[in-house]
């Protein structure tokens, strides 16, 4: 369990912007020392719309009423995922692999708040919902034939669909499967061929809090 935490929890941290129907995801691709940032708005496990620049372009997410939004790339407020890639891998196949692991991810979360679920019409509902998500990764996947990782995520569905409602009350044996499935994966969508292993991180830039006044100022303001 503590290893699919570490594996999943760091990476489902989002970009500092957040709207009440979206997130958005920041993440860095680095090819043969070219350096290209993005942002992706992601909701209900698909992506809605991406953006990319060279860093030089500089850069806050706002967005209009109309759907539409301008992008700004922060140092200090972002948490990114950052891929080291090689040539043979384009910088579409990247993004497409980000997108499969956010559908993922929100799955799994979604599975342990649903075998909590008492109700079985729920339950079923709430399961739908998850698979839905595994589907929305597979079409990710499939658009760079990746058949590798798509054939792990067809194997997370098969299991998703044998589990049983319990009641509320998950018997031994099956979360632990689950979590070794969802693992594999996630770390199968970062393969993207056997001979190009891209390096992989996931990087937090934290806010620099504003400088303390010292007691002479303190006294002076008074």
């Amino acid at each position: 369990m503590h290893r699919i935490l570490k594996l999943i929890l760091p990476a489902f941290l989002t970009a500092a912007f957040h709207t009440a129907n979206a997130q958005y995801r920041t993440y860095r691709v680095v090819d043969n020392g070219i350096e290209t940032i993005g942002y992706c708005k992601l909701s209900n496990g698909a992506v809605i719309h991406k953006y990319s620049s060279l860093p030089e372009s500089g850069a806050s997410v706002s967005e209009s009423e109309n759907g539409s939004f301008t992008i700004e790339i922060s140092e200090f407020t972002n948490t990114e995922e950052r891929f080291n890639v090689g040539n043979g891998v384009s910088f579409e196949q990247v993004f497409n692999s980000i997108n499969a692991r956010y559908c993922v991810r929100q799955g799994y979360l979604n599975f342990q708040e649903s075998i909590k679920e008492k109700d079985k019409i729920a339950y079923q509902r709430k399961i739908k919902a998850i698979l839905g998500y595994y589907d929305n990764a597979i079409r990710a996947l499939e658009k760079d034939n990746r058949e590798k990782a798509v054939d792990k995520v067809k194997r997370l569905i098969r299991y998703t669909e044998e589990i049983p409602f319990m009641r509320g009350k998950m018997e031994k044996g099956y979360l632990p499967e689950y979590v070794r499935l969802v693992e594999n994966a996630m770390k199968s969508m970062l393969e993207f061929d056997s001979d190009i292993q891209p390096g992989y991180s996931v990087v937090v830039h934290k806010s620099q809090l504003p400088a303390k006044p010292n007691k002479k100022a303190r006294k002076r303001r008074r």
